[in-house]
């Protein structure tokens, strides 16, 4: 009996976190003004050292503005153990790219690792290419990270437009009813993305 109820409940965990995710992603895909959403499955190694290098480093996330020659702190996320612990597990289970085969994300087209390293090696083809056969902007990134009872959660995207032309956010979005939003960066930089 013990065994059933265990596993109703975390078949029921598990159902929430993927609705959840696939409602996460269809609101950050319908943001972008590209039509169909066009993304690679799977995170490079180096995206997610970088990214729990900043959950393991840091005590305190929080917004700041400069403002009369002072830093003005005005939102504030401080992480306990056990949701950092959390994070950087969850973090490391994403170097699987078969986390990426249960996304279902409305008007989007998954362009597979193989391809894209085919086209980028390719001198006579490149992102000039992939421009007029795929689209403008190719988007990578994490599976959202949720946690406090699915009111926050982290999540990384990178996007590329061009060889000189990308940009890459790490940050924690809020839940505020049923839409979510950019809260607190965690990192982020302007830069094309090399394979």
């Amino acid at each position: 009996m013990r065994t059933l109820i265990l596993l109703a409940i975390l078949s029921f965990f598990s159902f929430t976190s993927s609705a959840q995710t696939s409602t996460f992603l269809t609101n950050f895909s319908n943001t972008t003004l590209q039509s169909p959403f066009i993304y690679s499955k799977g995170l490079n190694q180096n995206v997610i050292k970088a990214i729990s290098k900043h959950i393991e480093r840091e005590e305190m996330f929080n917004n700041r503005k400069y403002e009369a020659g002072k830093i003005i702190v005005f939102d504030t996320l401080i992480l306990t153990k056990e949701e950092k612990q959390y994070i950087l597990t969850e973090l490391k289970k994403q170097s699987d790219t078969n986390l990426w085969n249960q996304l279902k994300i409305p008007n989007s087209k998954v362009i597979p690792l193989d391809t894209l390293t085919a086209i980028s090696k390719d001198t006579t083809k490149g992102w000039n290419y992939f421009s007029k056969v795929y689209g403008k902007t190719l988007y990578n990134f994490s599976i959202p990270i949720f946690f406090r009872n699915n009111q926050y959660c982290i999540f990384y995207y990178h996007t590329t437009c061009g060889i000189k032309c990308g940009e890459e956010v790490c940050a924690i979005f809020i839940r505020k009813k049923s839409t979510w939003t950019k809260w607190i960066t965690i990192f982020e930089s302007n830069v094309p993305y090399i394979n």
